[in-house]
């Protein structure tokens, strides 16, 4: 298979490049990139990664209707400027993160972790990820605030250490940003990290379909016992195969690619 992937290709964009570098997993060099994504291959020098968004982290340094899709990343609910008409009219499938319509011709999709970076280590040594809640969303009340404060997620200069933190602990708090997508929930997952995502029940039907949803909810209600909550290593071993299993098959790159070929092949 051939794949023409179009895009500005001037700085990160986190779904673009998710979707692009597990493209590139599945059929290699038969996908070309226009404009050329510089900033996701080796050639692109650590200095001028880190003037990208997140320091360069993530996703950096690798590199008829159902032919052409469009990609919207977003962090919004909006669509082209609330206008979607002037693109669906074509009939083009829009696959978008931050999805919260029934219209047919919309298509959810979420980020996801570059395969070649997971670390599902399960040995862990401690709880919680020193990583708490600083850019969140105020639009949701939080039962346990005191995971809102603390260090920022770029406290890390480099992307072992900010990974290393999630793989030390057994739970990493996430919580909605901007949107409801946010690479932090991958990174947490990709690290055999359980994402403690109190907002869930609130989070659209359409929006985050490749999390683990009903996972995350229930048992977070399990941990919260009158007004208490459990200790985490128990439920950690109750669910982390679970999460595992679902990790492996809906949130890296390649799985990702995965999903959005056969969606497209089915129309």
């Amino acid at each position: 298979m051939n794949i023409l992937f179009l895009s500005e290709g001037k700085s990160v964009d986190y779904l673009n490049d998710c979707l692009l570098i597990g493209l590139k997993e599945l059929y290699g060099n038969s996908v070309v990139d226009i404009n050329k994504c510089h900033y996701l291959y080796d050639s692109c020098s650590a200095d001028e990664a880190s003037n990208n968004w997140g320091k360069g982290f993530k996703v950096l340094q690798y590199v008829p209707k159902n032919k052409i899709a469009l990609i919207d990343g977003e962090d919004h609910e909006q669509l082209y400027n609330d206008n979607p008409e002037e693109i669906l009219k074509y009939g083009v499938p829009i696959f978008k993160r931050e999805l919260n319509n029934n219209d047919k011709r919309l298509f959810p999709i979420s980020f996801a972790m570059p395969t070649v970076k997971v670390n599902f280590n399960k040995n862990k040594v401690k709880d919680t990820s020193s990583i708490l809640l600083t850019d969140i969303s105020k639009d949701i009340p939080f039962a346990y605030p005191r995971f809102m404060s603390g260090p920022s997620t770029y406290q890390f200069d480099n992307e072992t250490d900010y990974y290393n933190e999630y793989a030390a602990s057994r739970f990493g708090f996430t919580a909605k940003k901007a949107g409801w997508d946010c690479m932090r929930h991958y990174e947490i997952m990709g690290n055999g990290c359980i994402p403690f995502f109190e907002e869930m029940p609130f989070c659209p039907e359409r929006t985050l379909t490749d999390l683990p949803k009903d996972l995350i909810v229930d048992m977070i209600k399990e941990m919260y016992y009158n007004n208490q909550l459990a200790p985490f290593s128990e439920h950690y071993e109750k669910y982390i195969d679970r999460f595992e299993k679902h990790f492996f098959e809906n949130n890296t790159t390649k799985a990702m690619a995965k999903k959005f070929i056969n969606t497209m092949t089915n129309l």
